[in-house]
Parts: C-alpha cells; sequence; structure tokens
C-alpha cells in the first residue's frame, strides 16, 4: 500500500492502522492500493471461523504453537457464520474507499480440498482449519436465511429470515411440493422458529427467541406439595429421535 509521502524513495507499506490514522483527504492522493496479507506487512483482511472471531482476527488457534490463542471472550466452537459476516462487512468498507483497486481476503490454500484438510497423515495442520481463516470449504457455503427467503419467493410467500443463523452447502427439492414441507427439514435440523412478527411471517433461530426463566413459584401453587405417585403412571421407557447430518431422523 503507498501512502504519499513526500519523496518516492519514503514509499512504502504500513500497516492499515496507519492509514486509519491519515486524514481520509490524504487517501486518494495515494497510489492504488491492494489490501492483502503478505506475511510481512501486517496488511490483513481475514477473521479465524470460530465464535467472536471479529474480535481478534489476528489470532490463530493451534494446540502446538506456543502463540496459540483463542478472540476474546470466545467459547472456542466453530463459526462459519460470523467469519462470512465478517468479511461481507469489512470487504465493502475497504472497496469503497478512494484508492483502493482490490481487497484480497486470507486465506485460499493452494493444496486440494477435501484432501486438506482431511489428510493428517499428509499435513499435520489439517486440524487446525476448522477454528482458521482458511477459505477452502467455507466460501462456497449459502447462508440459511438465503436458502429460506429463495424457497419462501418462488411460493409468493413473504419471509423475513434475517434472524437465521446457519450455512448449507446447499438444498435440494426433488419433488413438487409445499412451502411448509419443504421449509421442515430445514426448520428441525436447525432448530428454526417460525412466527407472524408485524403481520408478517418470520423465521428465526431458536437460541435468538427470548427465554424465560420459570420458577417453581410460577408452577406451583402455593401450600402445594408433592404427593405419591401412582405406580402406573410412572414412564415405562424413553424415545430419542433425532436428526443425522443428512437429515434423515432417527428414533431410538
Amino acid at each position: 500500500m503507498k501512502l504519499p509521502w513526500s519523496k518516492p524513495e519514503e514509499k512504502m507499506a504500513p500497516p492499515l492502522v496507519a492509514l486509519a490514522q491519515l486524514p481520509v483527504a490524504d487517501w486518494g492522493r495515494s497510489d492504488p492500493a491492494t489490501l492483502v496479507r503478505d506475511g510481512y506487512s501486517g496488511n490483513a483482511i481475514a477473521y479465524p471461523a470460530v465464535d467472536k472471531g471479529p474480535n481478534a482476527p489476528n489470532v490463530f488457534y493451534d494446540p502446538k504453537s506456543s502463540e496459540s490463542a483463542l478472540p476474546y471472550y470466545s467459547d472456542g466452537t466453530r463459526d462459519d457464520v460470523i467469519q462470512r459476516r465478517a468479511l461481507a462487512t469489512t470487504i465493502p468498507f475497504w472497496m469503497a474507499q478512494e484508492g483502493v483497486e482490490q481487497v484480497l481476503v486470507w486465506a485460499w490454500d493452494g493444496r486440494p480440498w477435501p484432501d486438506f484438510p482431511v489428510r493428517e497423515d499428509v499435513w499435520s495442520d489439517g486440524p487446525n482449519w476448522q477454528f482458521g481463516h482458511w477459505l477452502n470449504g467455507r466460501s462456497g457455503l449459502i447462508e440459511l436465511s438465503e436458502i429460506l427467503e429463495d424457497l419462501s419467493d418462488r411460493a409468493s410467500v413473504a419471509l423475513d429470515a434475517q434472524e437465521v443463523n446457519g450455512v448449507v452447502d446447499g438444498y435440494i427439492l426433488d419433488q413438487v411440493t409445499s412451502l411448509a414441507s419443504a421449509i421442515a427439514p430445514l426448520s428441525e435440523g436447525f432448530d428454526i422458529l417460525l412466527d407472524e412478527r408485524h403481520g408478517q411471517l418470520a423465521a428465526f433461530s431458536h437460541s435468538s427467541a427470548n427465554v424465560f426463566d420459570l420458577g417453581d413459584a410460577s408452577l406451583l401453587e402455593p401450600g402445594a406439595v408433592e404427593t405419591t405417585p401412582l405406580l402406573d403412571k410412572r414412564p415405562s421407557g424413553l424415545s430419542l429421535t433425532y436428526i443425522g447430518g443428512d437429515f434423515s431422523i432417527y428414533t431410538m
């Protein structure tokens, strides 16, 4: 990145923070800039795919490294959505700045996907992909909200899915079906709730729904005591229904 120094020989590539400290009016007098991480200058557009990754985009989780770290306040779980949304916010911002011609994102690995990161017998850093900055295996993912809104558009139904979190490789409808039937596997697989808000159908992730703490006082009348349970009312077994990775429903 070239900035308007007084002498040509003094031009250099400072970190992005140096650009941010300059008056915006001076940006246009600089040479065209390309924002890219080269491993030395510190210029980078990158976010780890981990919970709260944007809190510390520069950190990298690697148990074998003494510099391994998680972002501030991260719970250490993988989060492809936060990486995607952080890039979707950052890239347009820098592309809109005067003098910026390109924004290149870190990092696309030249090793073949999905051999990397699966083949740990060949590449020892394969496990680091899960929480790392890699775009391989992630750039082609589609946000779940986009799938839901596309399905509703095809059915001519207004649906607000902006509060839905999740990404998928894709979604195939192999037969003519209703909107409710098309959405049902996604709703069950990603724990999505549908509700009417402000006169419009809305979808949102169960984790973002309001949670109410119901204590004993809310469930029992004052003075209520436990009575002896009837023997014929005791449960005789437990049936568990769950959804596998292929969205098939299993019962055990």
